[in-house]
Parts: C-alpha cells; structure tokens; sequence
C-alpha cells in the first residue's frame, strides 16, 4: 500500500508518523482541540484541481466525503457549502494525508475505512473487496421477497465484508444468516461488522474454499436453506488494465 503516497506522511501532533496501513483509522487520536483552526474552504486550495489532474471522477462528492470524515460527521450533515466548517492542525493534516492518498487512487472507501450499504455502514478493509451500489438494488428485491416469509434460512457464498447477509438481517428479523468465504481477512471482516452492528446472534460465517473442500464445510452438511445468494467477483484478471485503479485494488 506504500504505492500510494507520494511523500511520507505528515507528522501530527498527537501521534508518531503512522504506518500506511493505518490509513483507514479513525481519526479520533488526531483530532486535538486547541492551536489554529484554518477554514475548510481554505484547506481545499488546489486540490480539486489535483483530484482531477489524478483522473478522480466526482471530485465534489469524493471532498465532501473526506471532509466529513475528517470531522467526524455524517455525510449528510455536512453542508456544501463548507464556509462555515473549520479544520484544527491535527484535522488539517488528516485531510491532506487522505486526499495525497486519493489523488494516487486509493478507494475512497479504504481511506474513509468504512461505507454506507443500504441502511447500515460496515468497515472495510484494503483486501476486502467493496460492496457496489448496484448490489443494493438485488438486495432490496429479496427482502421484498421475503419479507412477509415467517422464517427465512439464508445461505451467503462468498460474502465479502458481509453487505448483503447484513442488509439482510437487518431488514428482516425472522432472517438467520449462514455465510461462507474463502479469504481470511474477509471472513474475519464479515464478523467483525456482525459484531459492530449487533447482528452476530442471527449470523454465522465459514472461511471456506468450496473448490477444495467439497462444496460444504463438514458442519453444514445436513442444513437445508430456504435462500442461497450470492455476488462472487466477475472481473477477468485479463481485464484489469481497462478498468479504473480503484477496481483492480
């Protein structure tokens, strides 16, 4: 991930130079109060231009992203207008650290460090592939599907981060979730978002290869499920040099 900064990180007041792996960190421990504060509007000079110079689609929506994150505030509580909005020198710091990583495309989801699916927002992970927006719109027609269903016994293979058997159970309170997933860091991710959004009582998950190990892990074998969904990756390796940077990451 050194790839994508363009000179070392900046040093920040209440913190040793940080690795780049903790890029998605929150920013808590570098959000001191106190010192200069520099208003938004200023802090953005140049950059916009940057985002663009870098080949970044949407650079008002990808700011407005960074800034809310910087500040700790929901995305929709930030206006877009920024006049009224300040940076501390901490804050500041954090802004240009993100949007360098940015401007070298780095998914806006790595270096927010989570993203909002359906109604729920799940943290995510530079090995973890992101969940799309076009993924909601399946997930909205099996919940309305399901959602007069008494019980509903879902199986998920290859869940990722855990967006769609999430969304699912948090629509859906007669759902109970079964997941499969080969990668490790993904099926570690998946229960660790079940966890932050107090679903884990309603969903299991397996690091399992289904090419090796016959299909099933040996303790599902005898369950029968009333859904299987699934969103595995569709993209050719051989595709990779016709997509955007953030896609192949």
């Amino acid at each position: 991930m050194l790839k994508y900064l363009k000179r070392p990180l900046l040093t920040l007041r209440q913190s040793a130079t940080r690795a780049l792996s903790n890029i998605t960190k929150t920013t808590a421990t570098t959000t001191a109060t106190g010192g200069r504060l520099i208003e938004v509007n200023k802090a953005l000079n140049g950059w916009e231009a940057k985002l663009k110079d870098a080949g970044v689609q949407d650079t008002d929506f990808n700011l407005k992203c960074i800034v809310s994150h910087v500040l700790k505030r929901k995305f929709n509580t930030v206006p877009d207008d920024f006049s009224q909005l300040k940076f501390n020198s901490a804050q500041l710091a954090d802004f240009e650290r993100f949007l360098e990583a940015r401007c070298a495309r780095m998914p806006l989801q790595h270096i927010i460090g989570e993203w909002d699916f359906m109604d729920i927002t799940l943290k995510t992970a530079p090995t973890v592939f992101i969940p799309r927006p076009e993924t909601e719109e399946f997930v909205r027609l099996v919940i309305d599907n399901y959602k007069r269903a008494e019980h509903v016994n879902m199986l998920e293979v290859g869940c990722g981060s855990g967006a769609m058997s999430l969304s699912m159970l948090h629509a859906l309170p007669q759902v109970q979730a079964t997941a499969i997933e080969r990668s490790k860091a993904a099926t570690a991710l998946a229960w660790e978002n079940a966890k932050l959004l107090g679903l884990q009582q309603r969903f299991e998950v397996h690091n399992h290869t289904m090419e090796t190990d016959k299909y099933m892990p040996e303790s599902l074998h005898d369950k029968r499920y009333d859904l299987i969904i699934s969103n595995p990756p569709y993209v050719k390796t051989d595709e990779f040099q016709y997509l955007h940077p953030e896609v192949v990451v």
